[in-house]
């Protein structure tokens, strides 16, 4: 039996890699891919539960807005990342970026967390803020789920209003 020429090595592993799904030109999850649907699964306002907020169904767009529905409400806002920063930032807002909410956040395979703060502060994720905060954790979902969700979200605040 011969033995394996190691130089050969990287040419058969860039023709096995594609086939098992490993492909290196296979964009990875990163941190541009916030970029999407996400709905929220579990909130907290102050450390207690939030449970009228689960449901929620945010869409990042890849132009920097973000639009968010709920059963109370929706609208559009804008967003910043900062990904260079630790923990990873996220700003928000409506229309002065002077007036920005900023959170903190972290993104892992198809699971958010975000955590958002009333006052200016050095927010991390081992240790509670001070004043009005939120925890928001968010599992991505397809555009379809989306619209469905949404749909229904619509519904019950319509009903609501009558």
């Amino acid at each position: 039996m011969e033995r394996f020429d190691k130089n050969l090595a990287p040419i058969v592993l860039a023709l096995f890699l594609p086939i098992v799904g490993c492909n290196p030109s296979t964009p990875s999850v990163t941190e541009e891919s916030i970029i999407g649907f996400w709905s929220v699964v579990e909130a907290l306002s102050d450390g207690d539960p939030y449970p009228e907020y689960i449901g929620t169904i945010y869409e990042f767009r890849d132009d920097n807005t973000l639009r968010f529905v709920s059963a109370e409400n929706e609208g559009i806002q804008e967003y910043r990342i900062d990904v260079e920063k630790r923990p990873k930032t996220l700003a928000t807002w409506f229309s002065d970026p002077e007036t920005a909410d900023s959170g903190i956040y972290t993104l892992s395979q198809e699971v958010l967390m975000l955590r958002t703060a009333m006052d200016a502060q050095d927010l991390q994720f081992s240790s509670n803020p001070t004043g009005r905060w939120w925890e928001y954790k968010f599992v991505r979902i397809t555009e379809e789920e989306a619209a469905r969700a949404i749909g229904l979200l619509q519904e019950k605040r319509l009903a609501g209003d009558e």
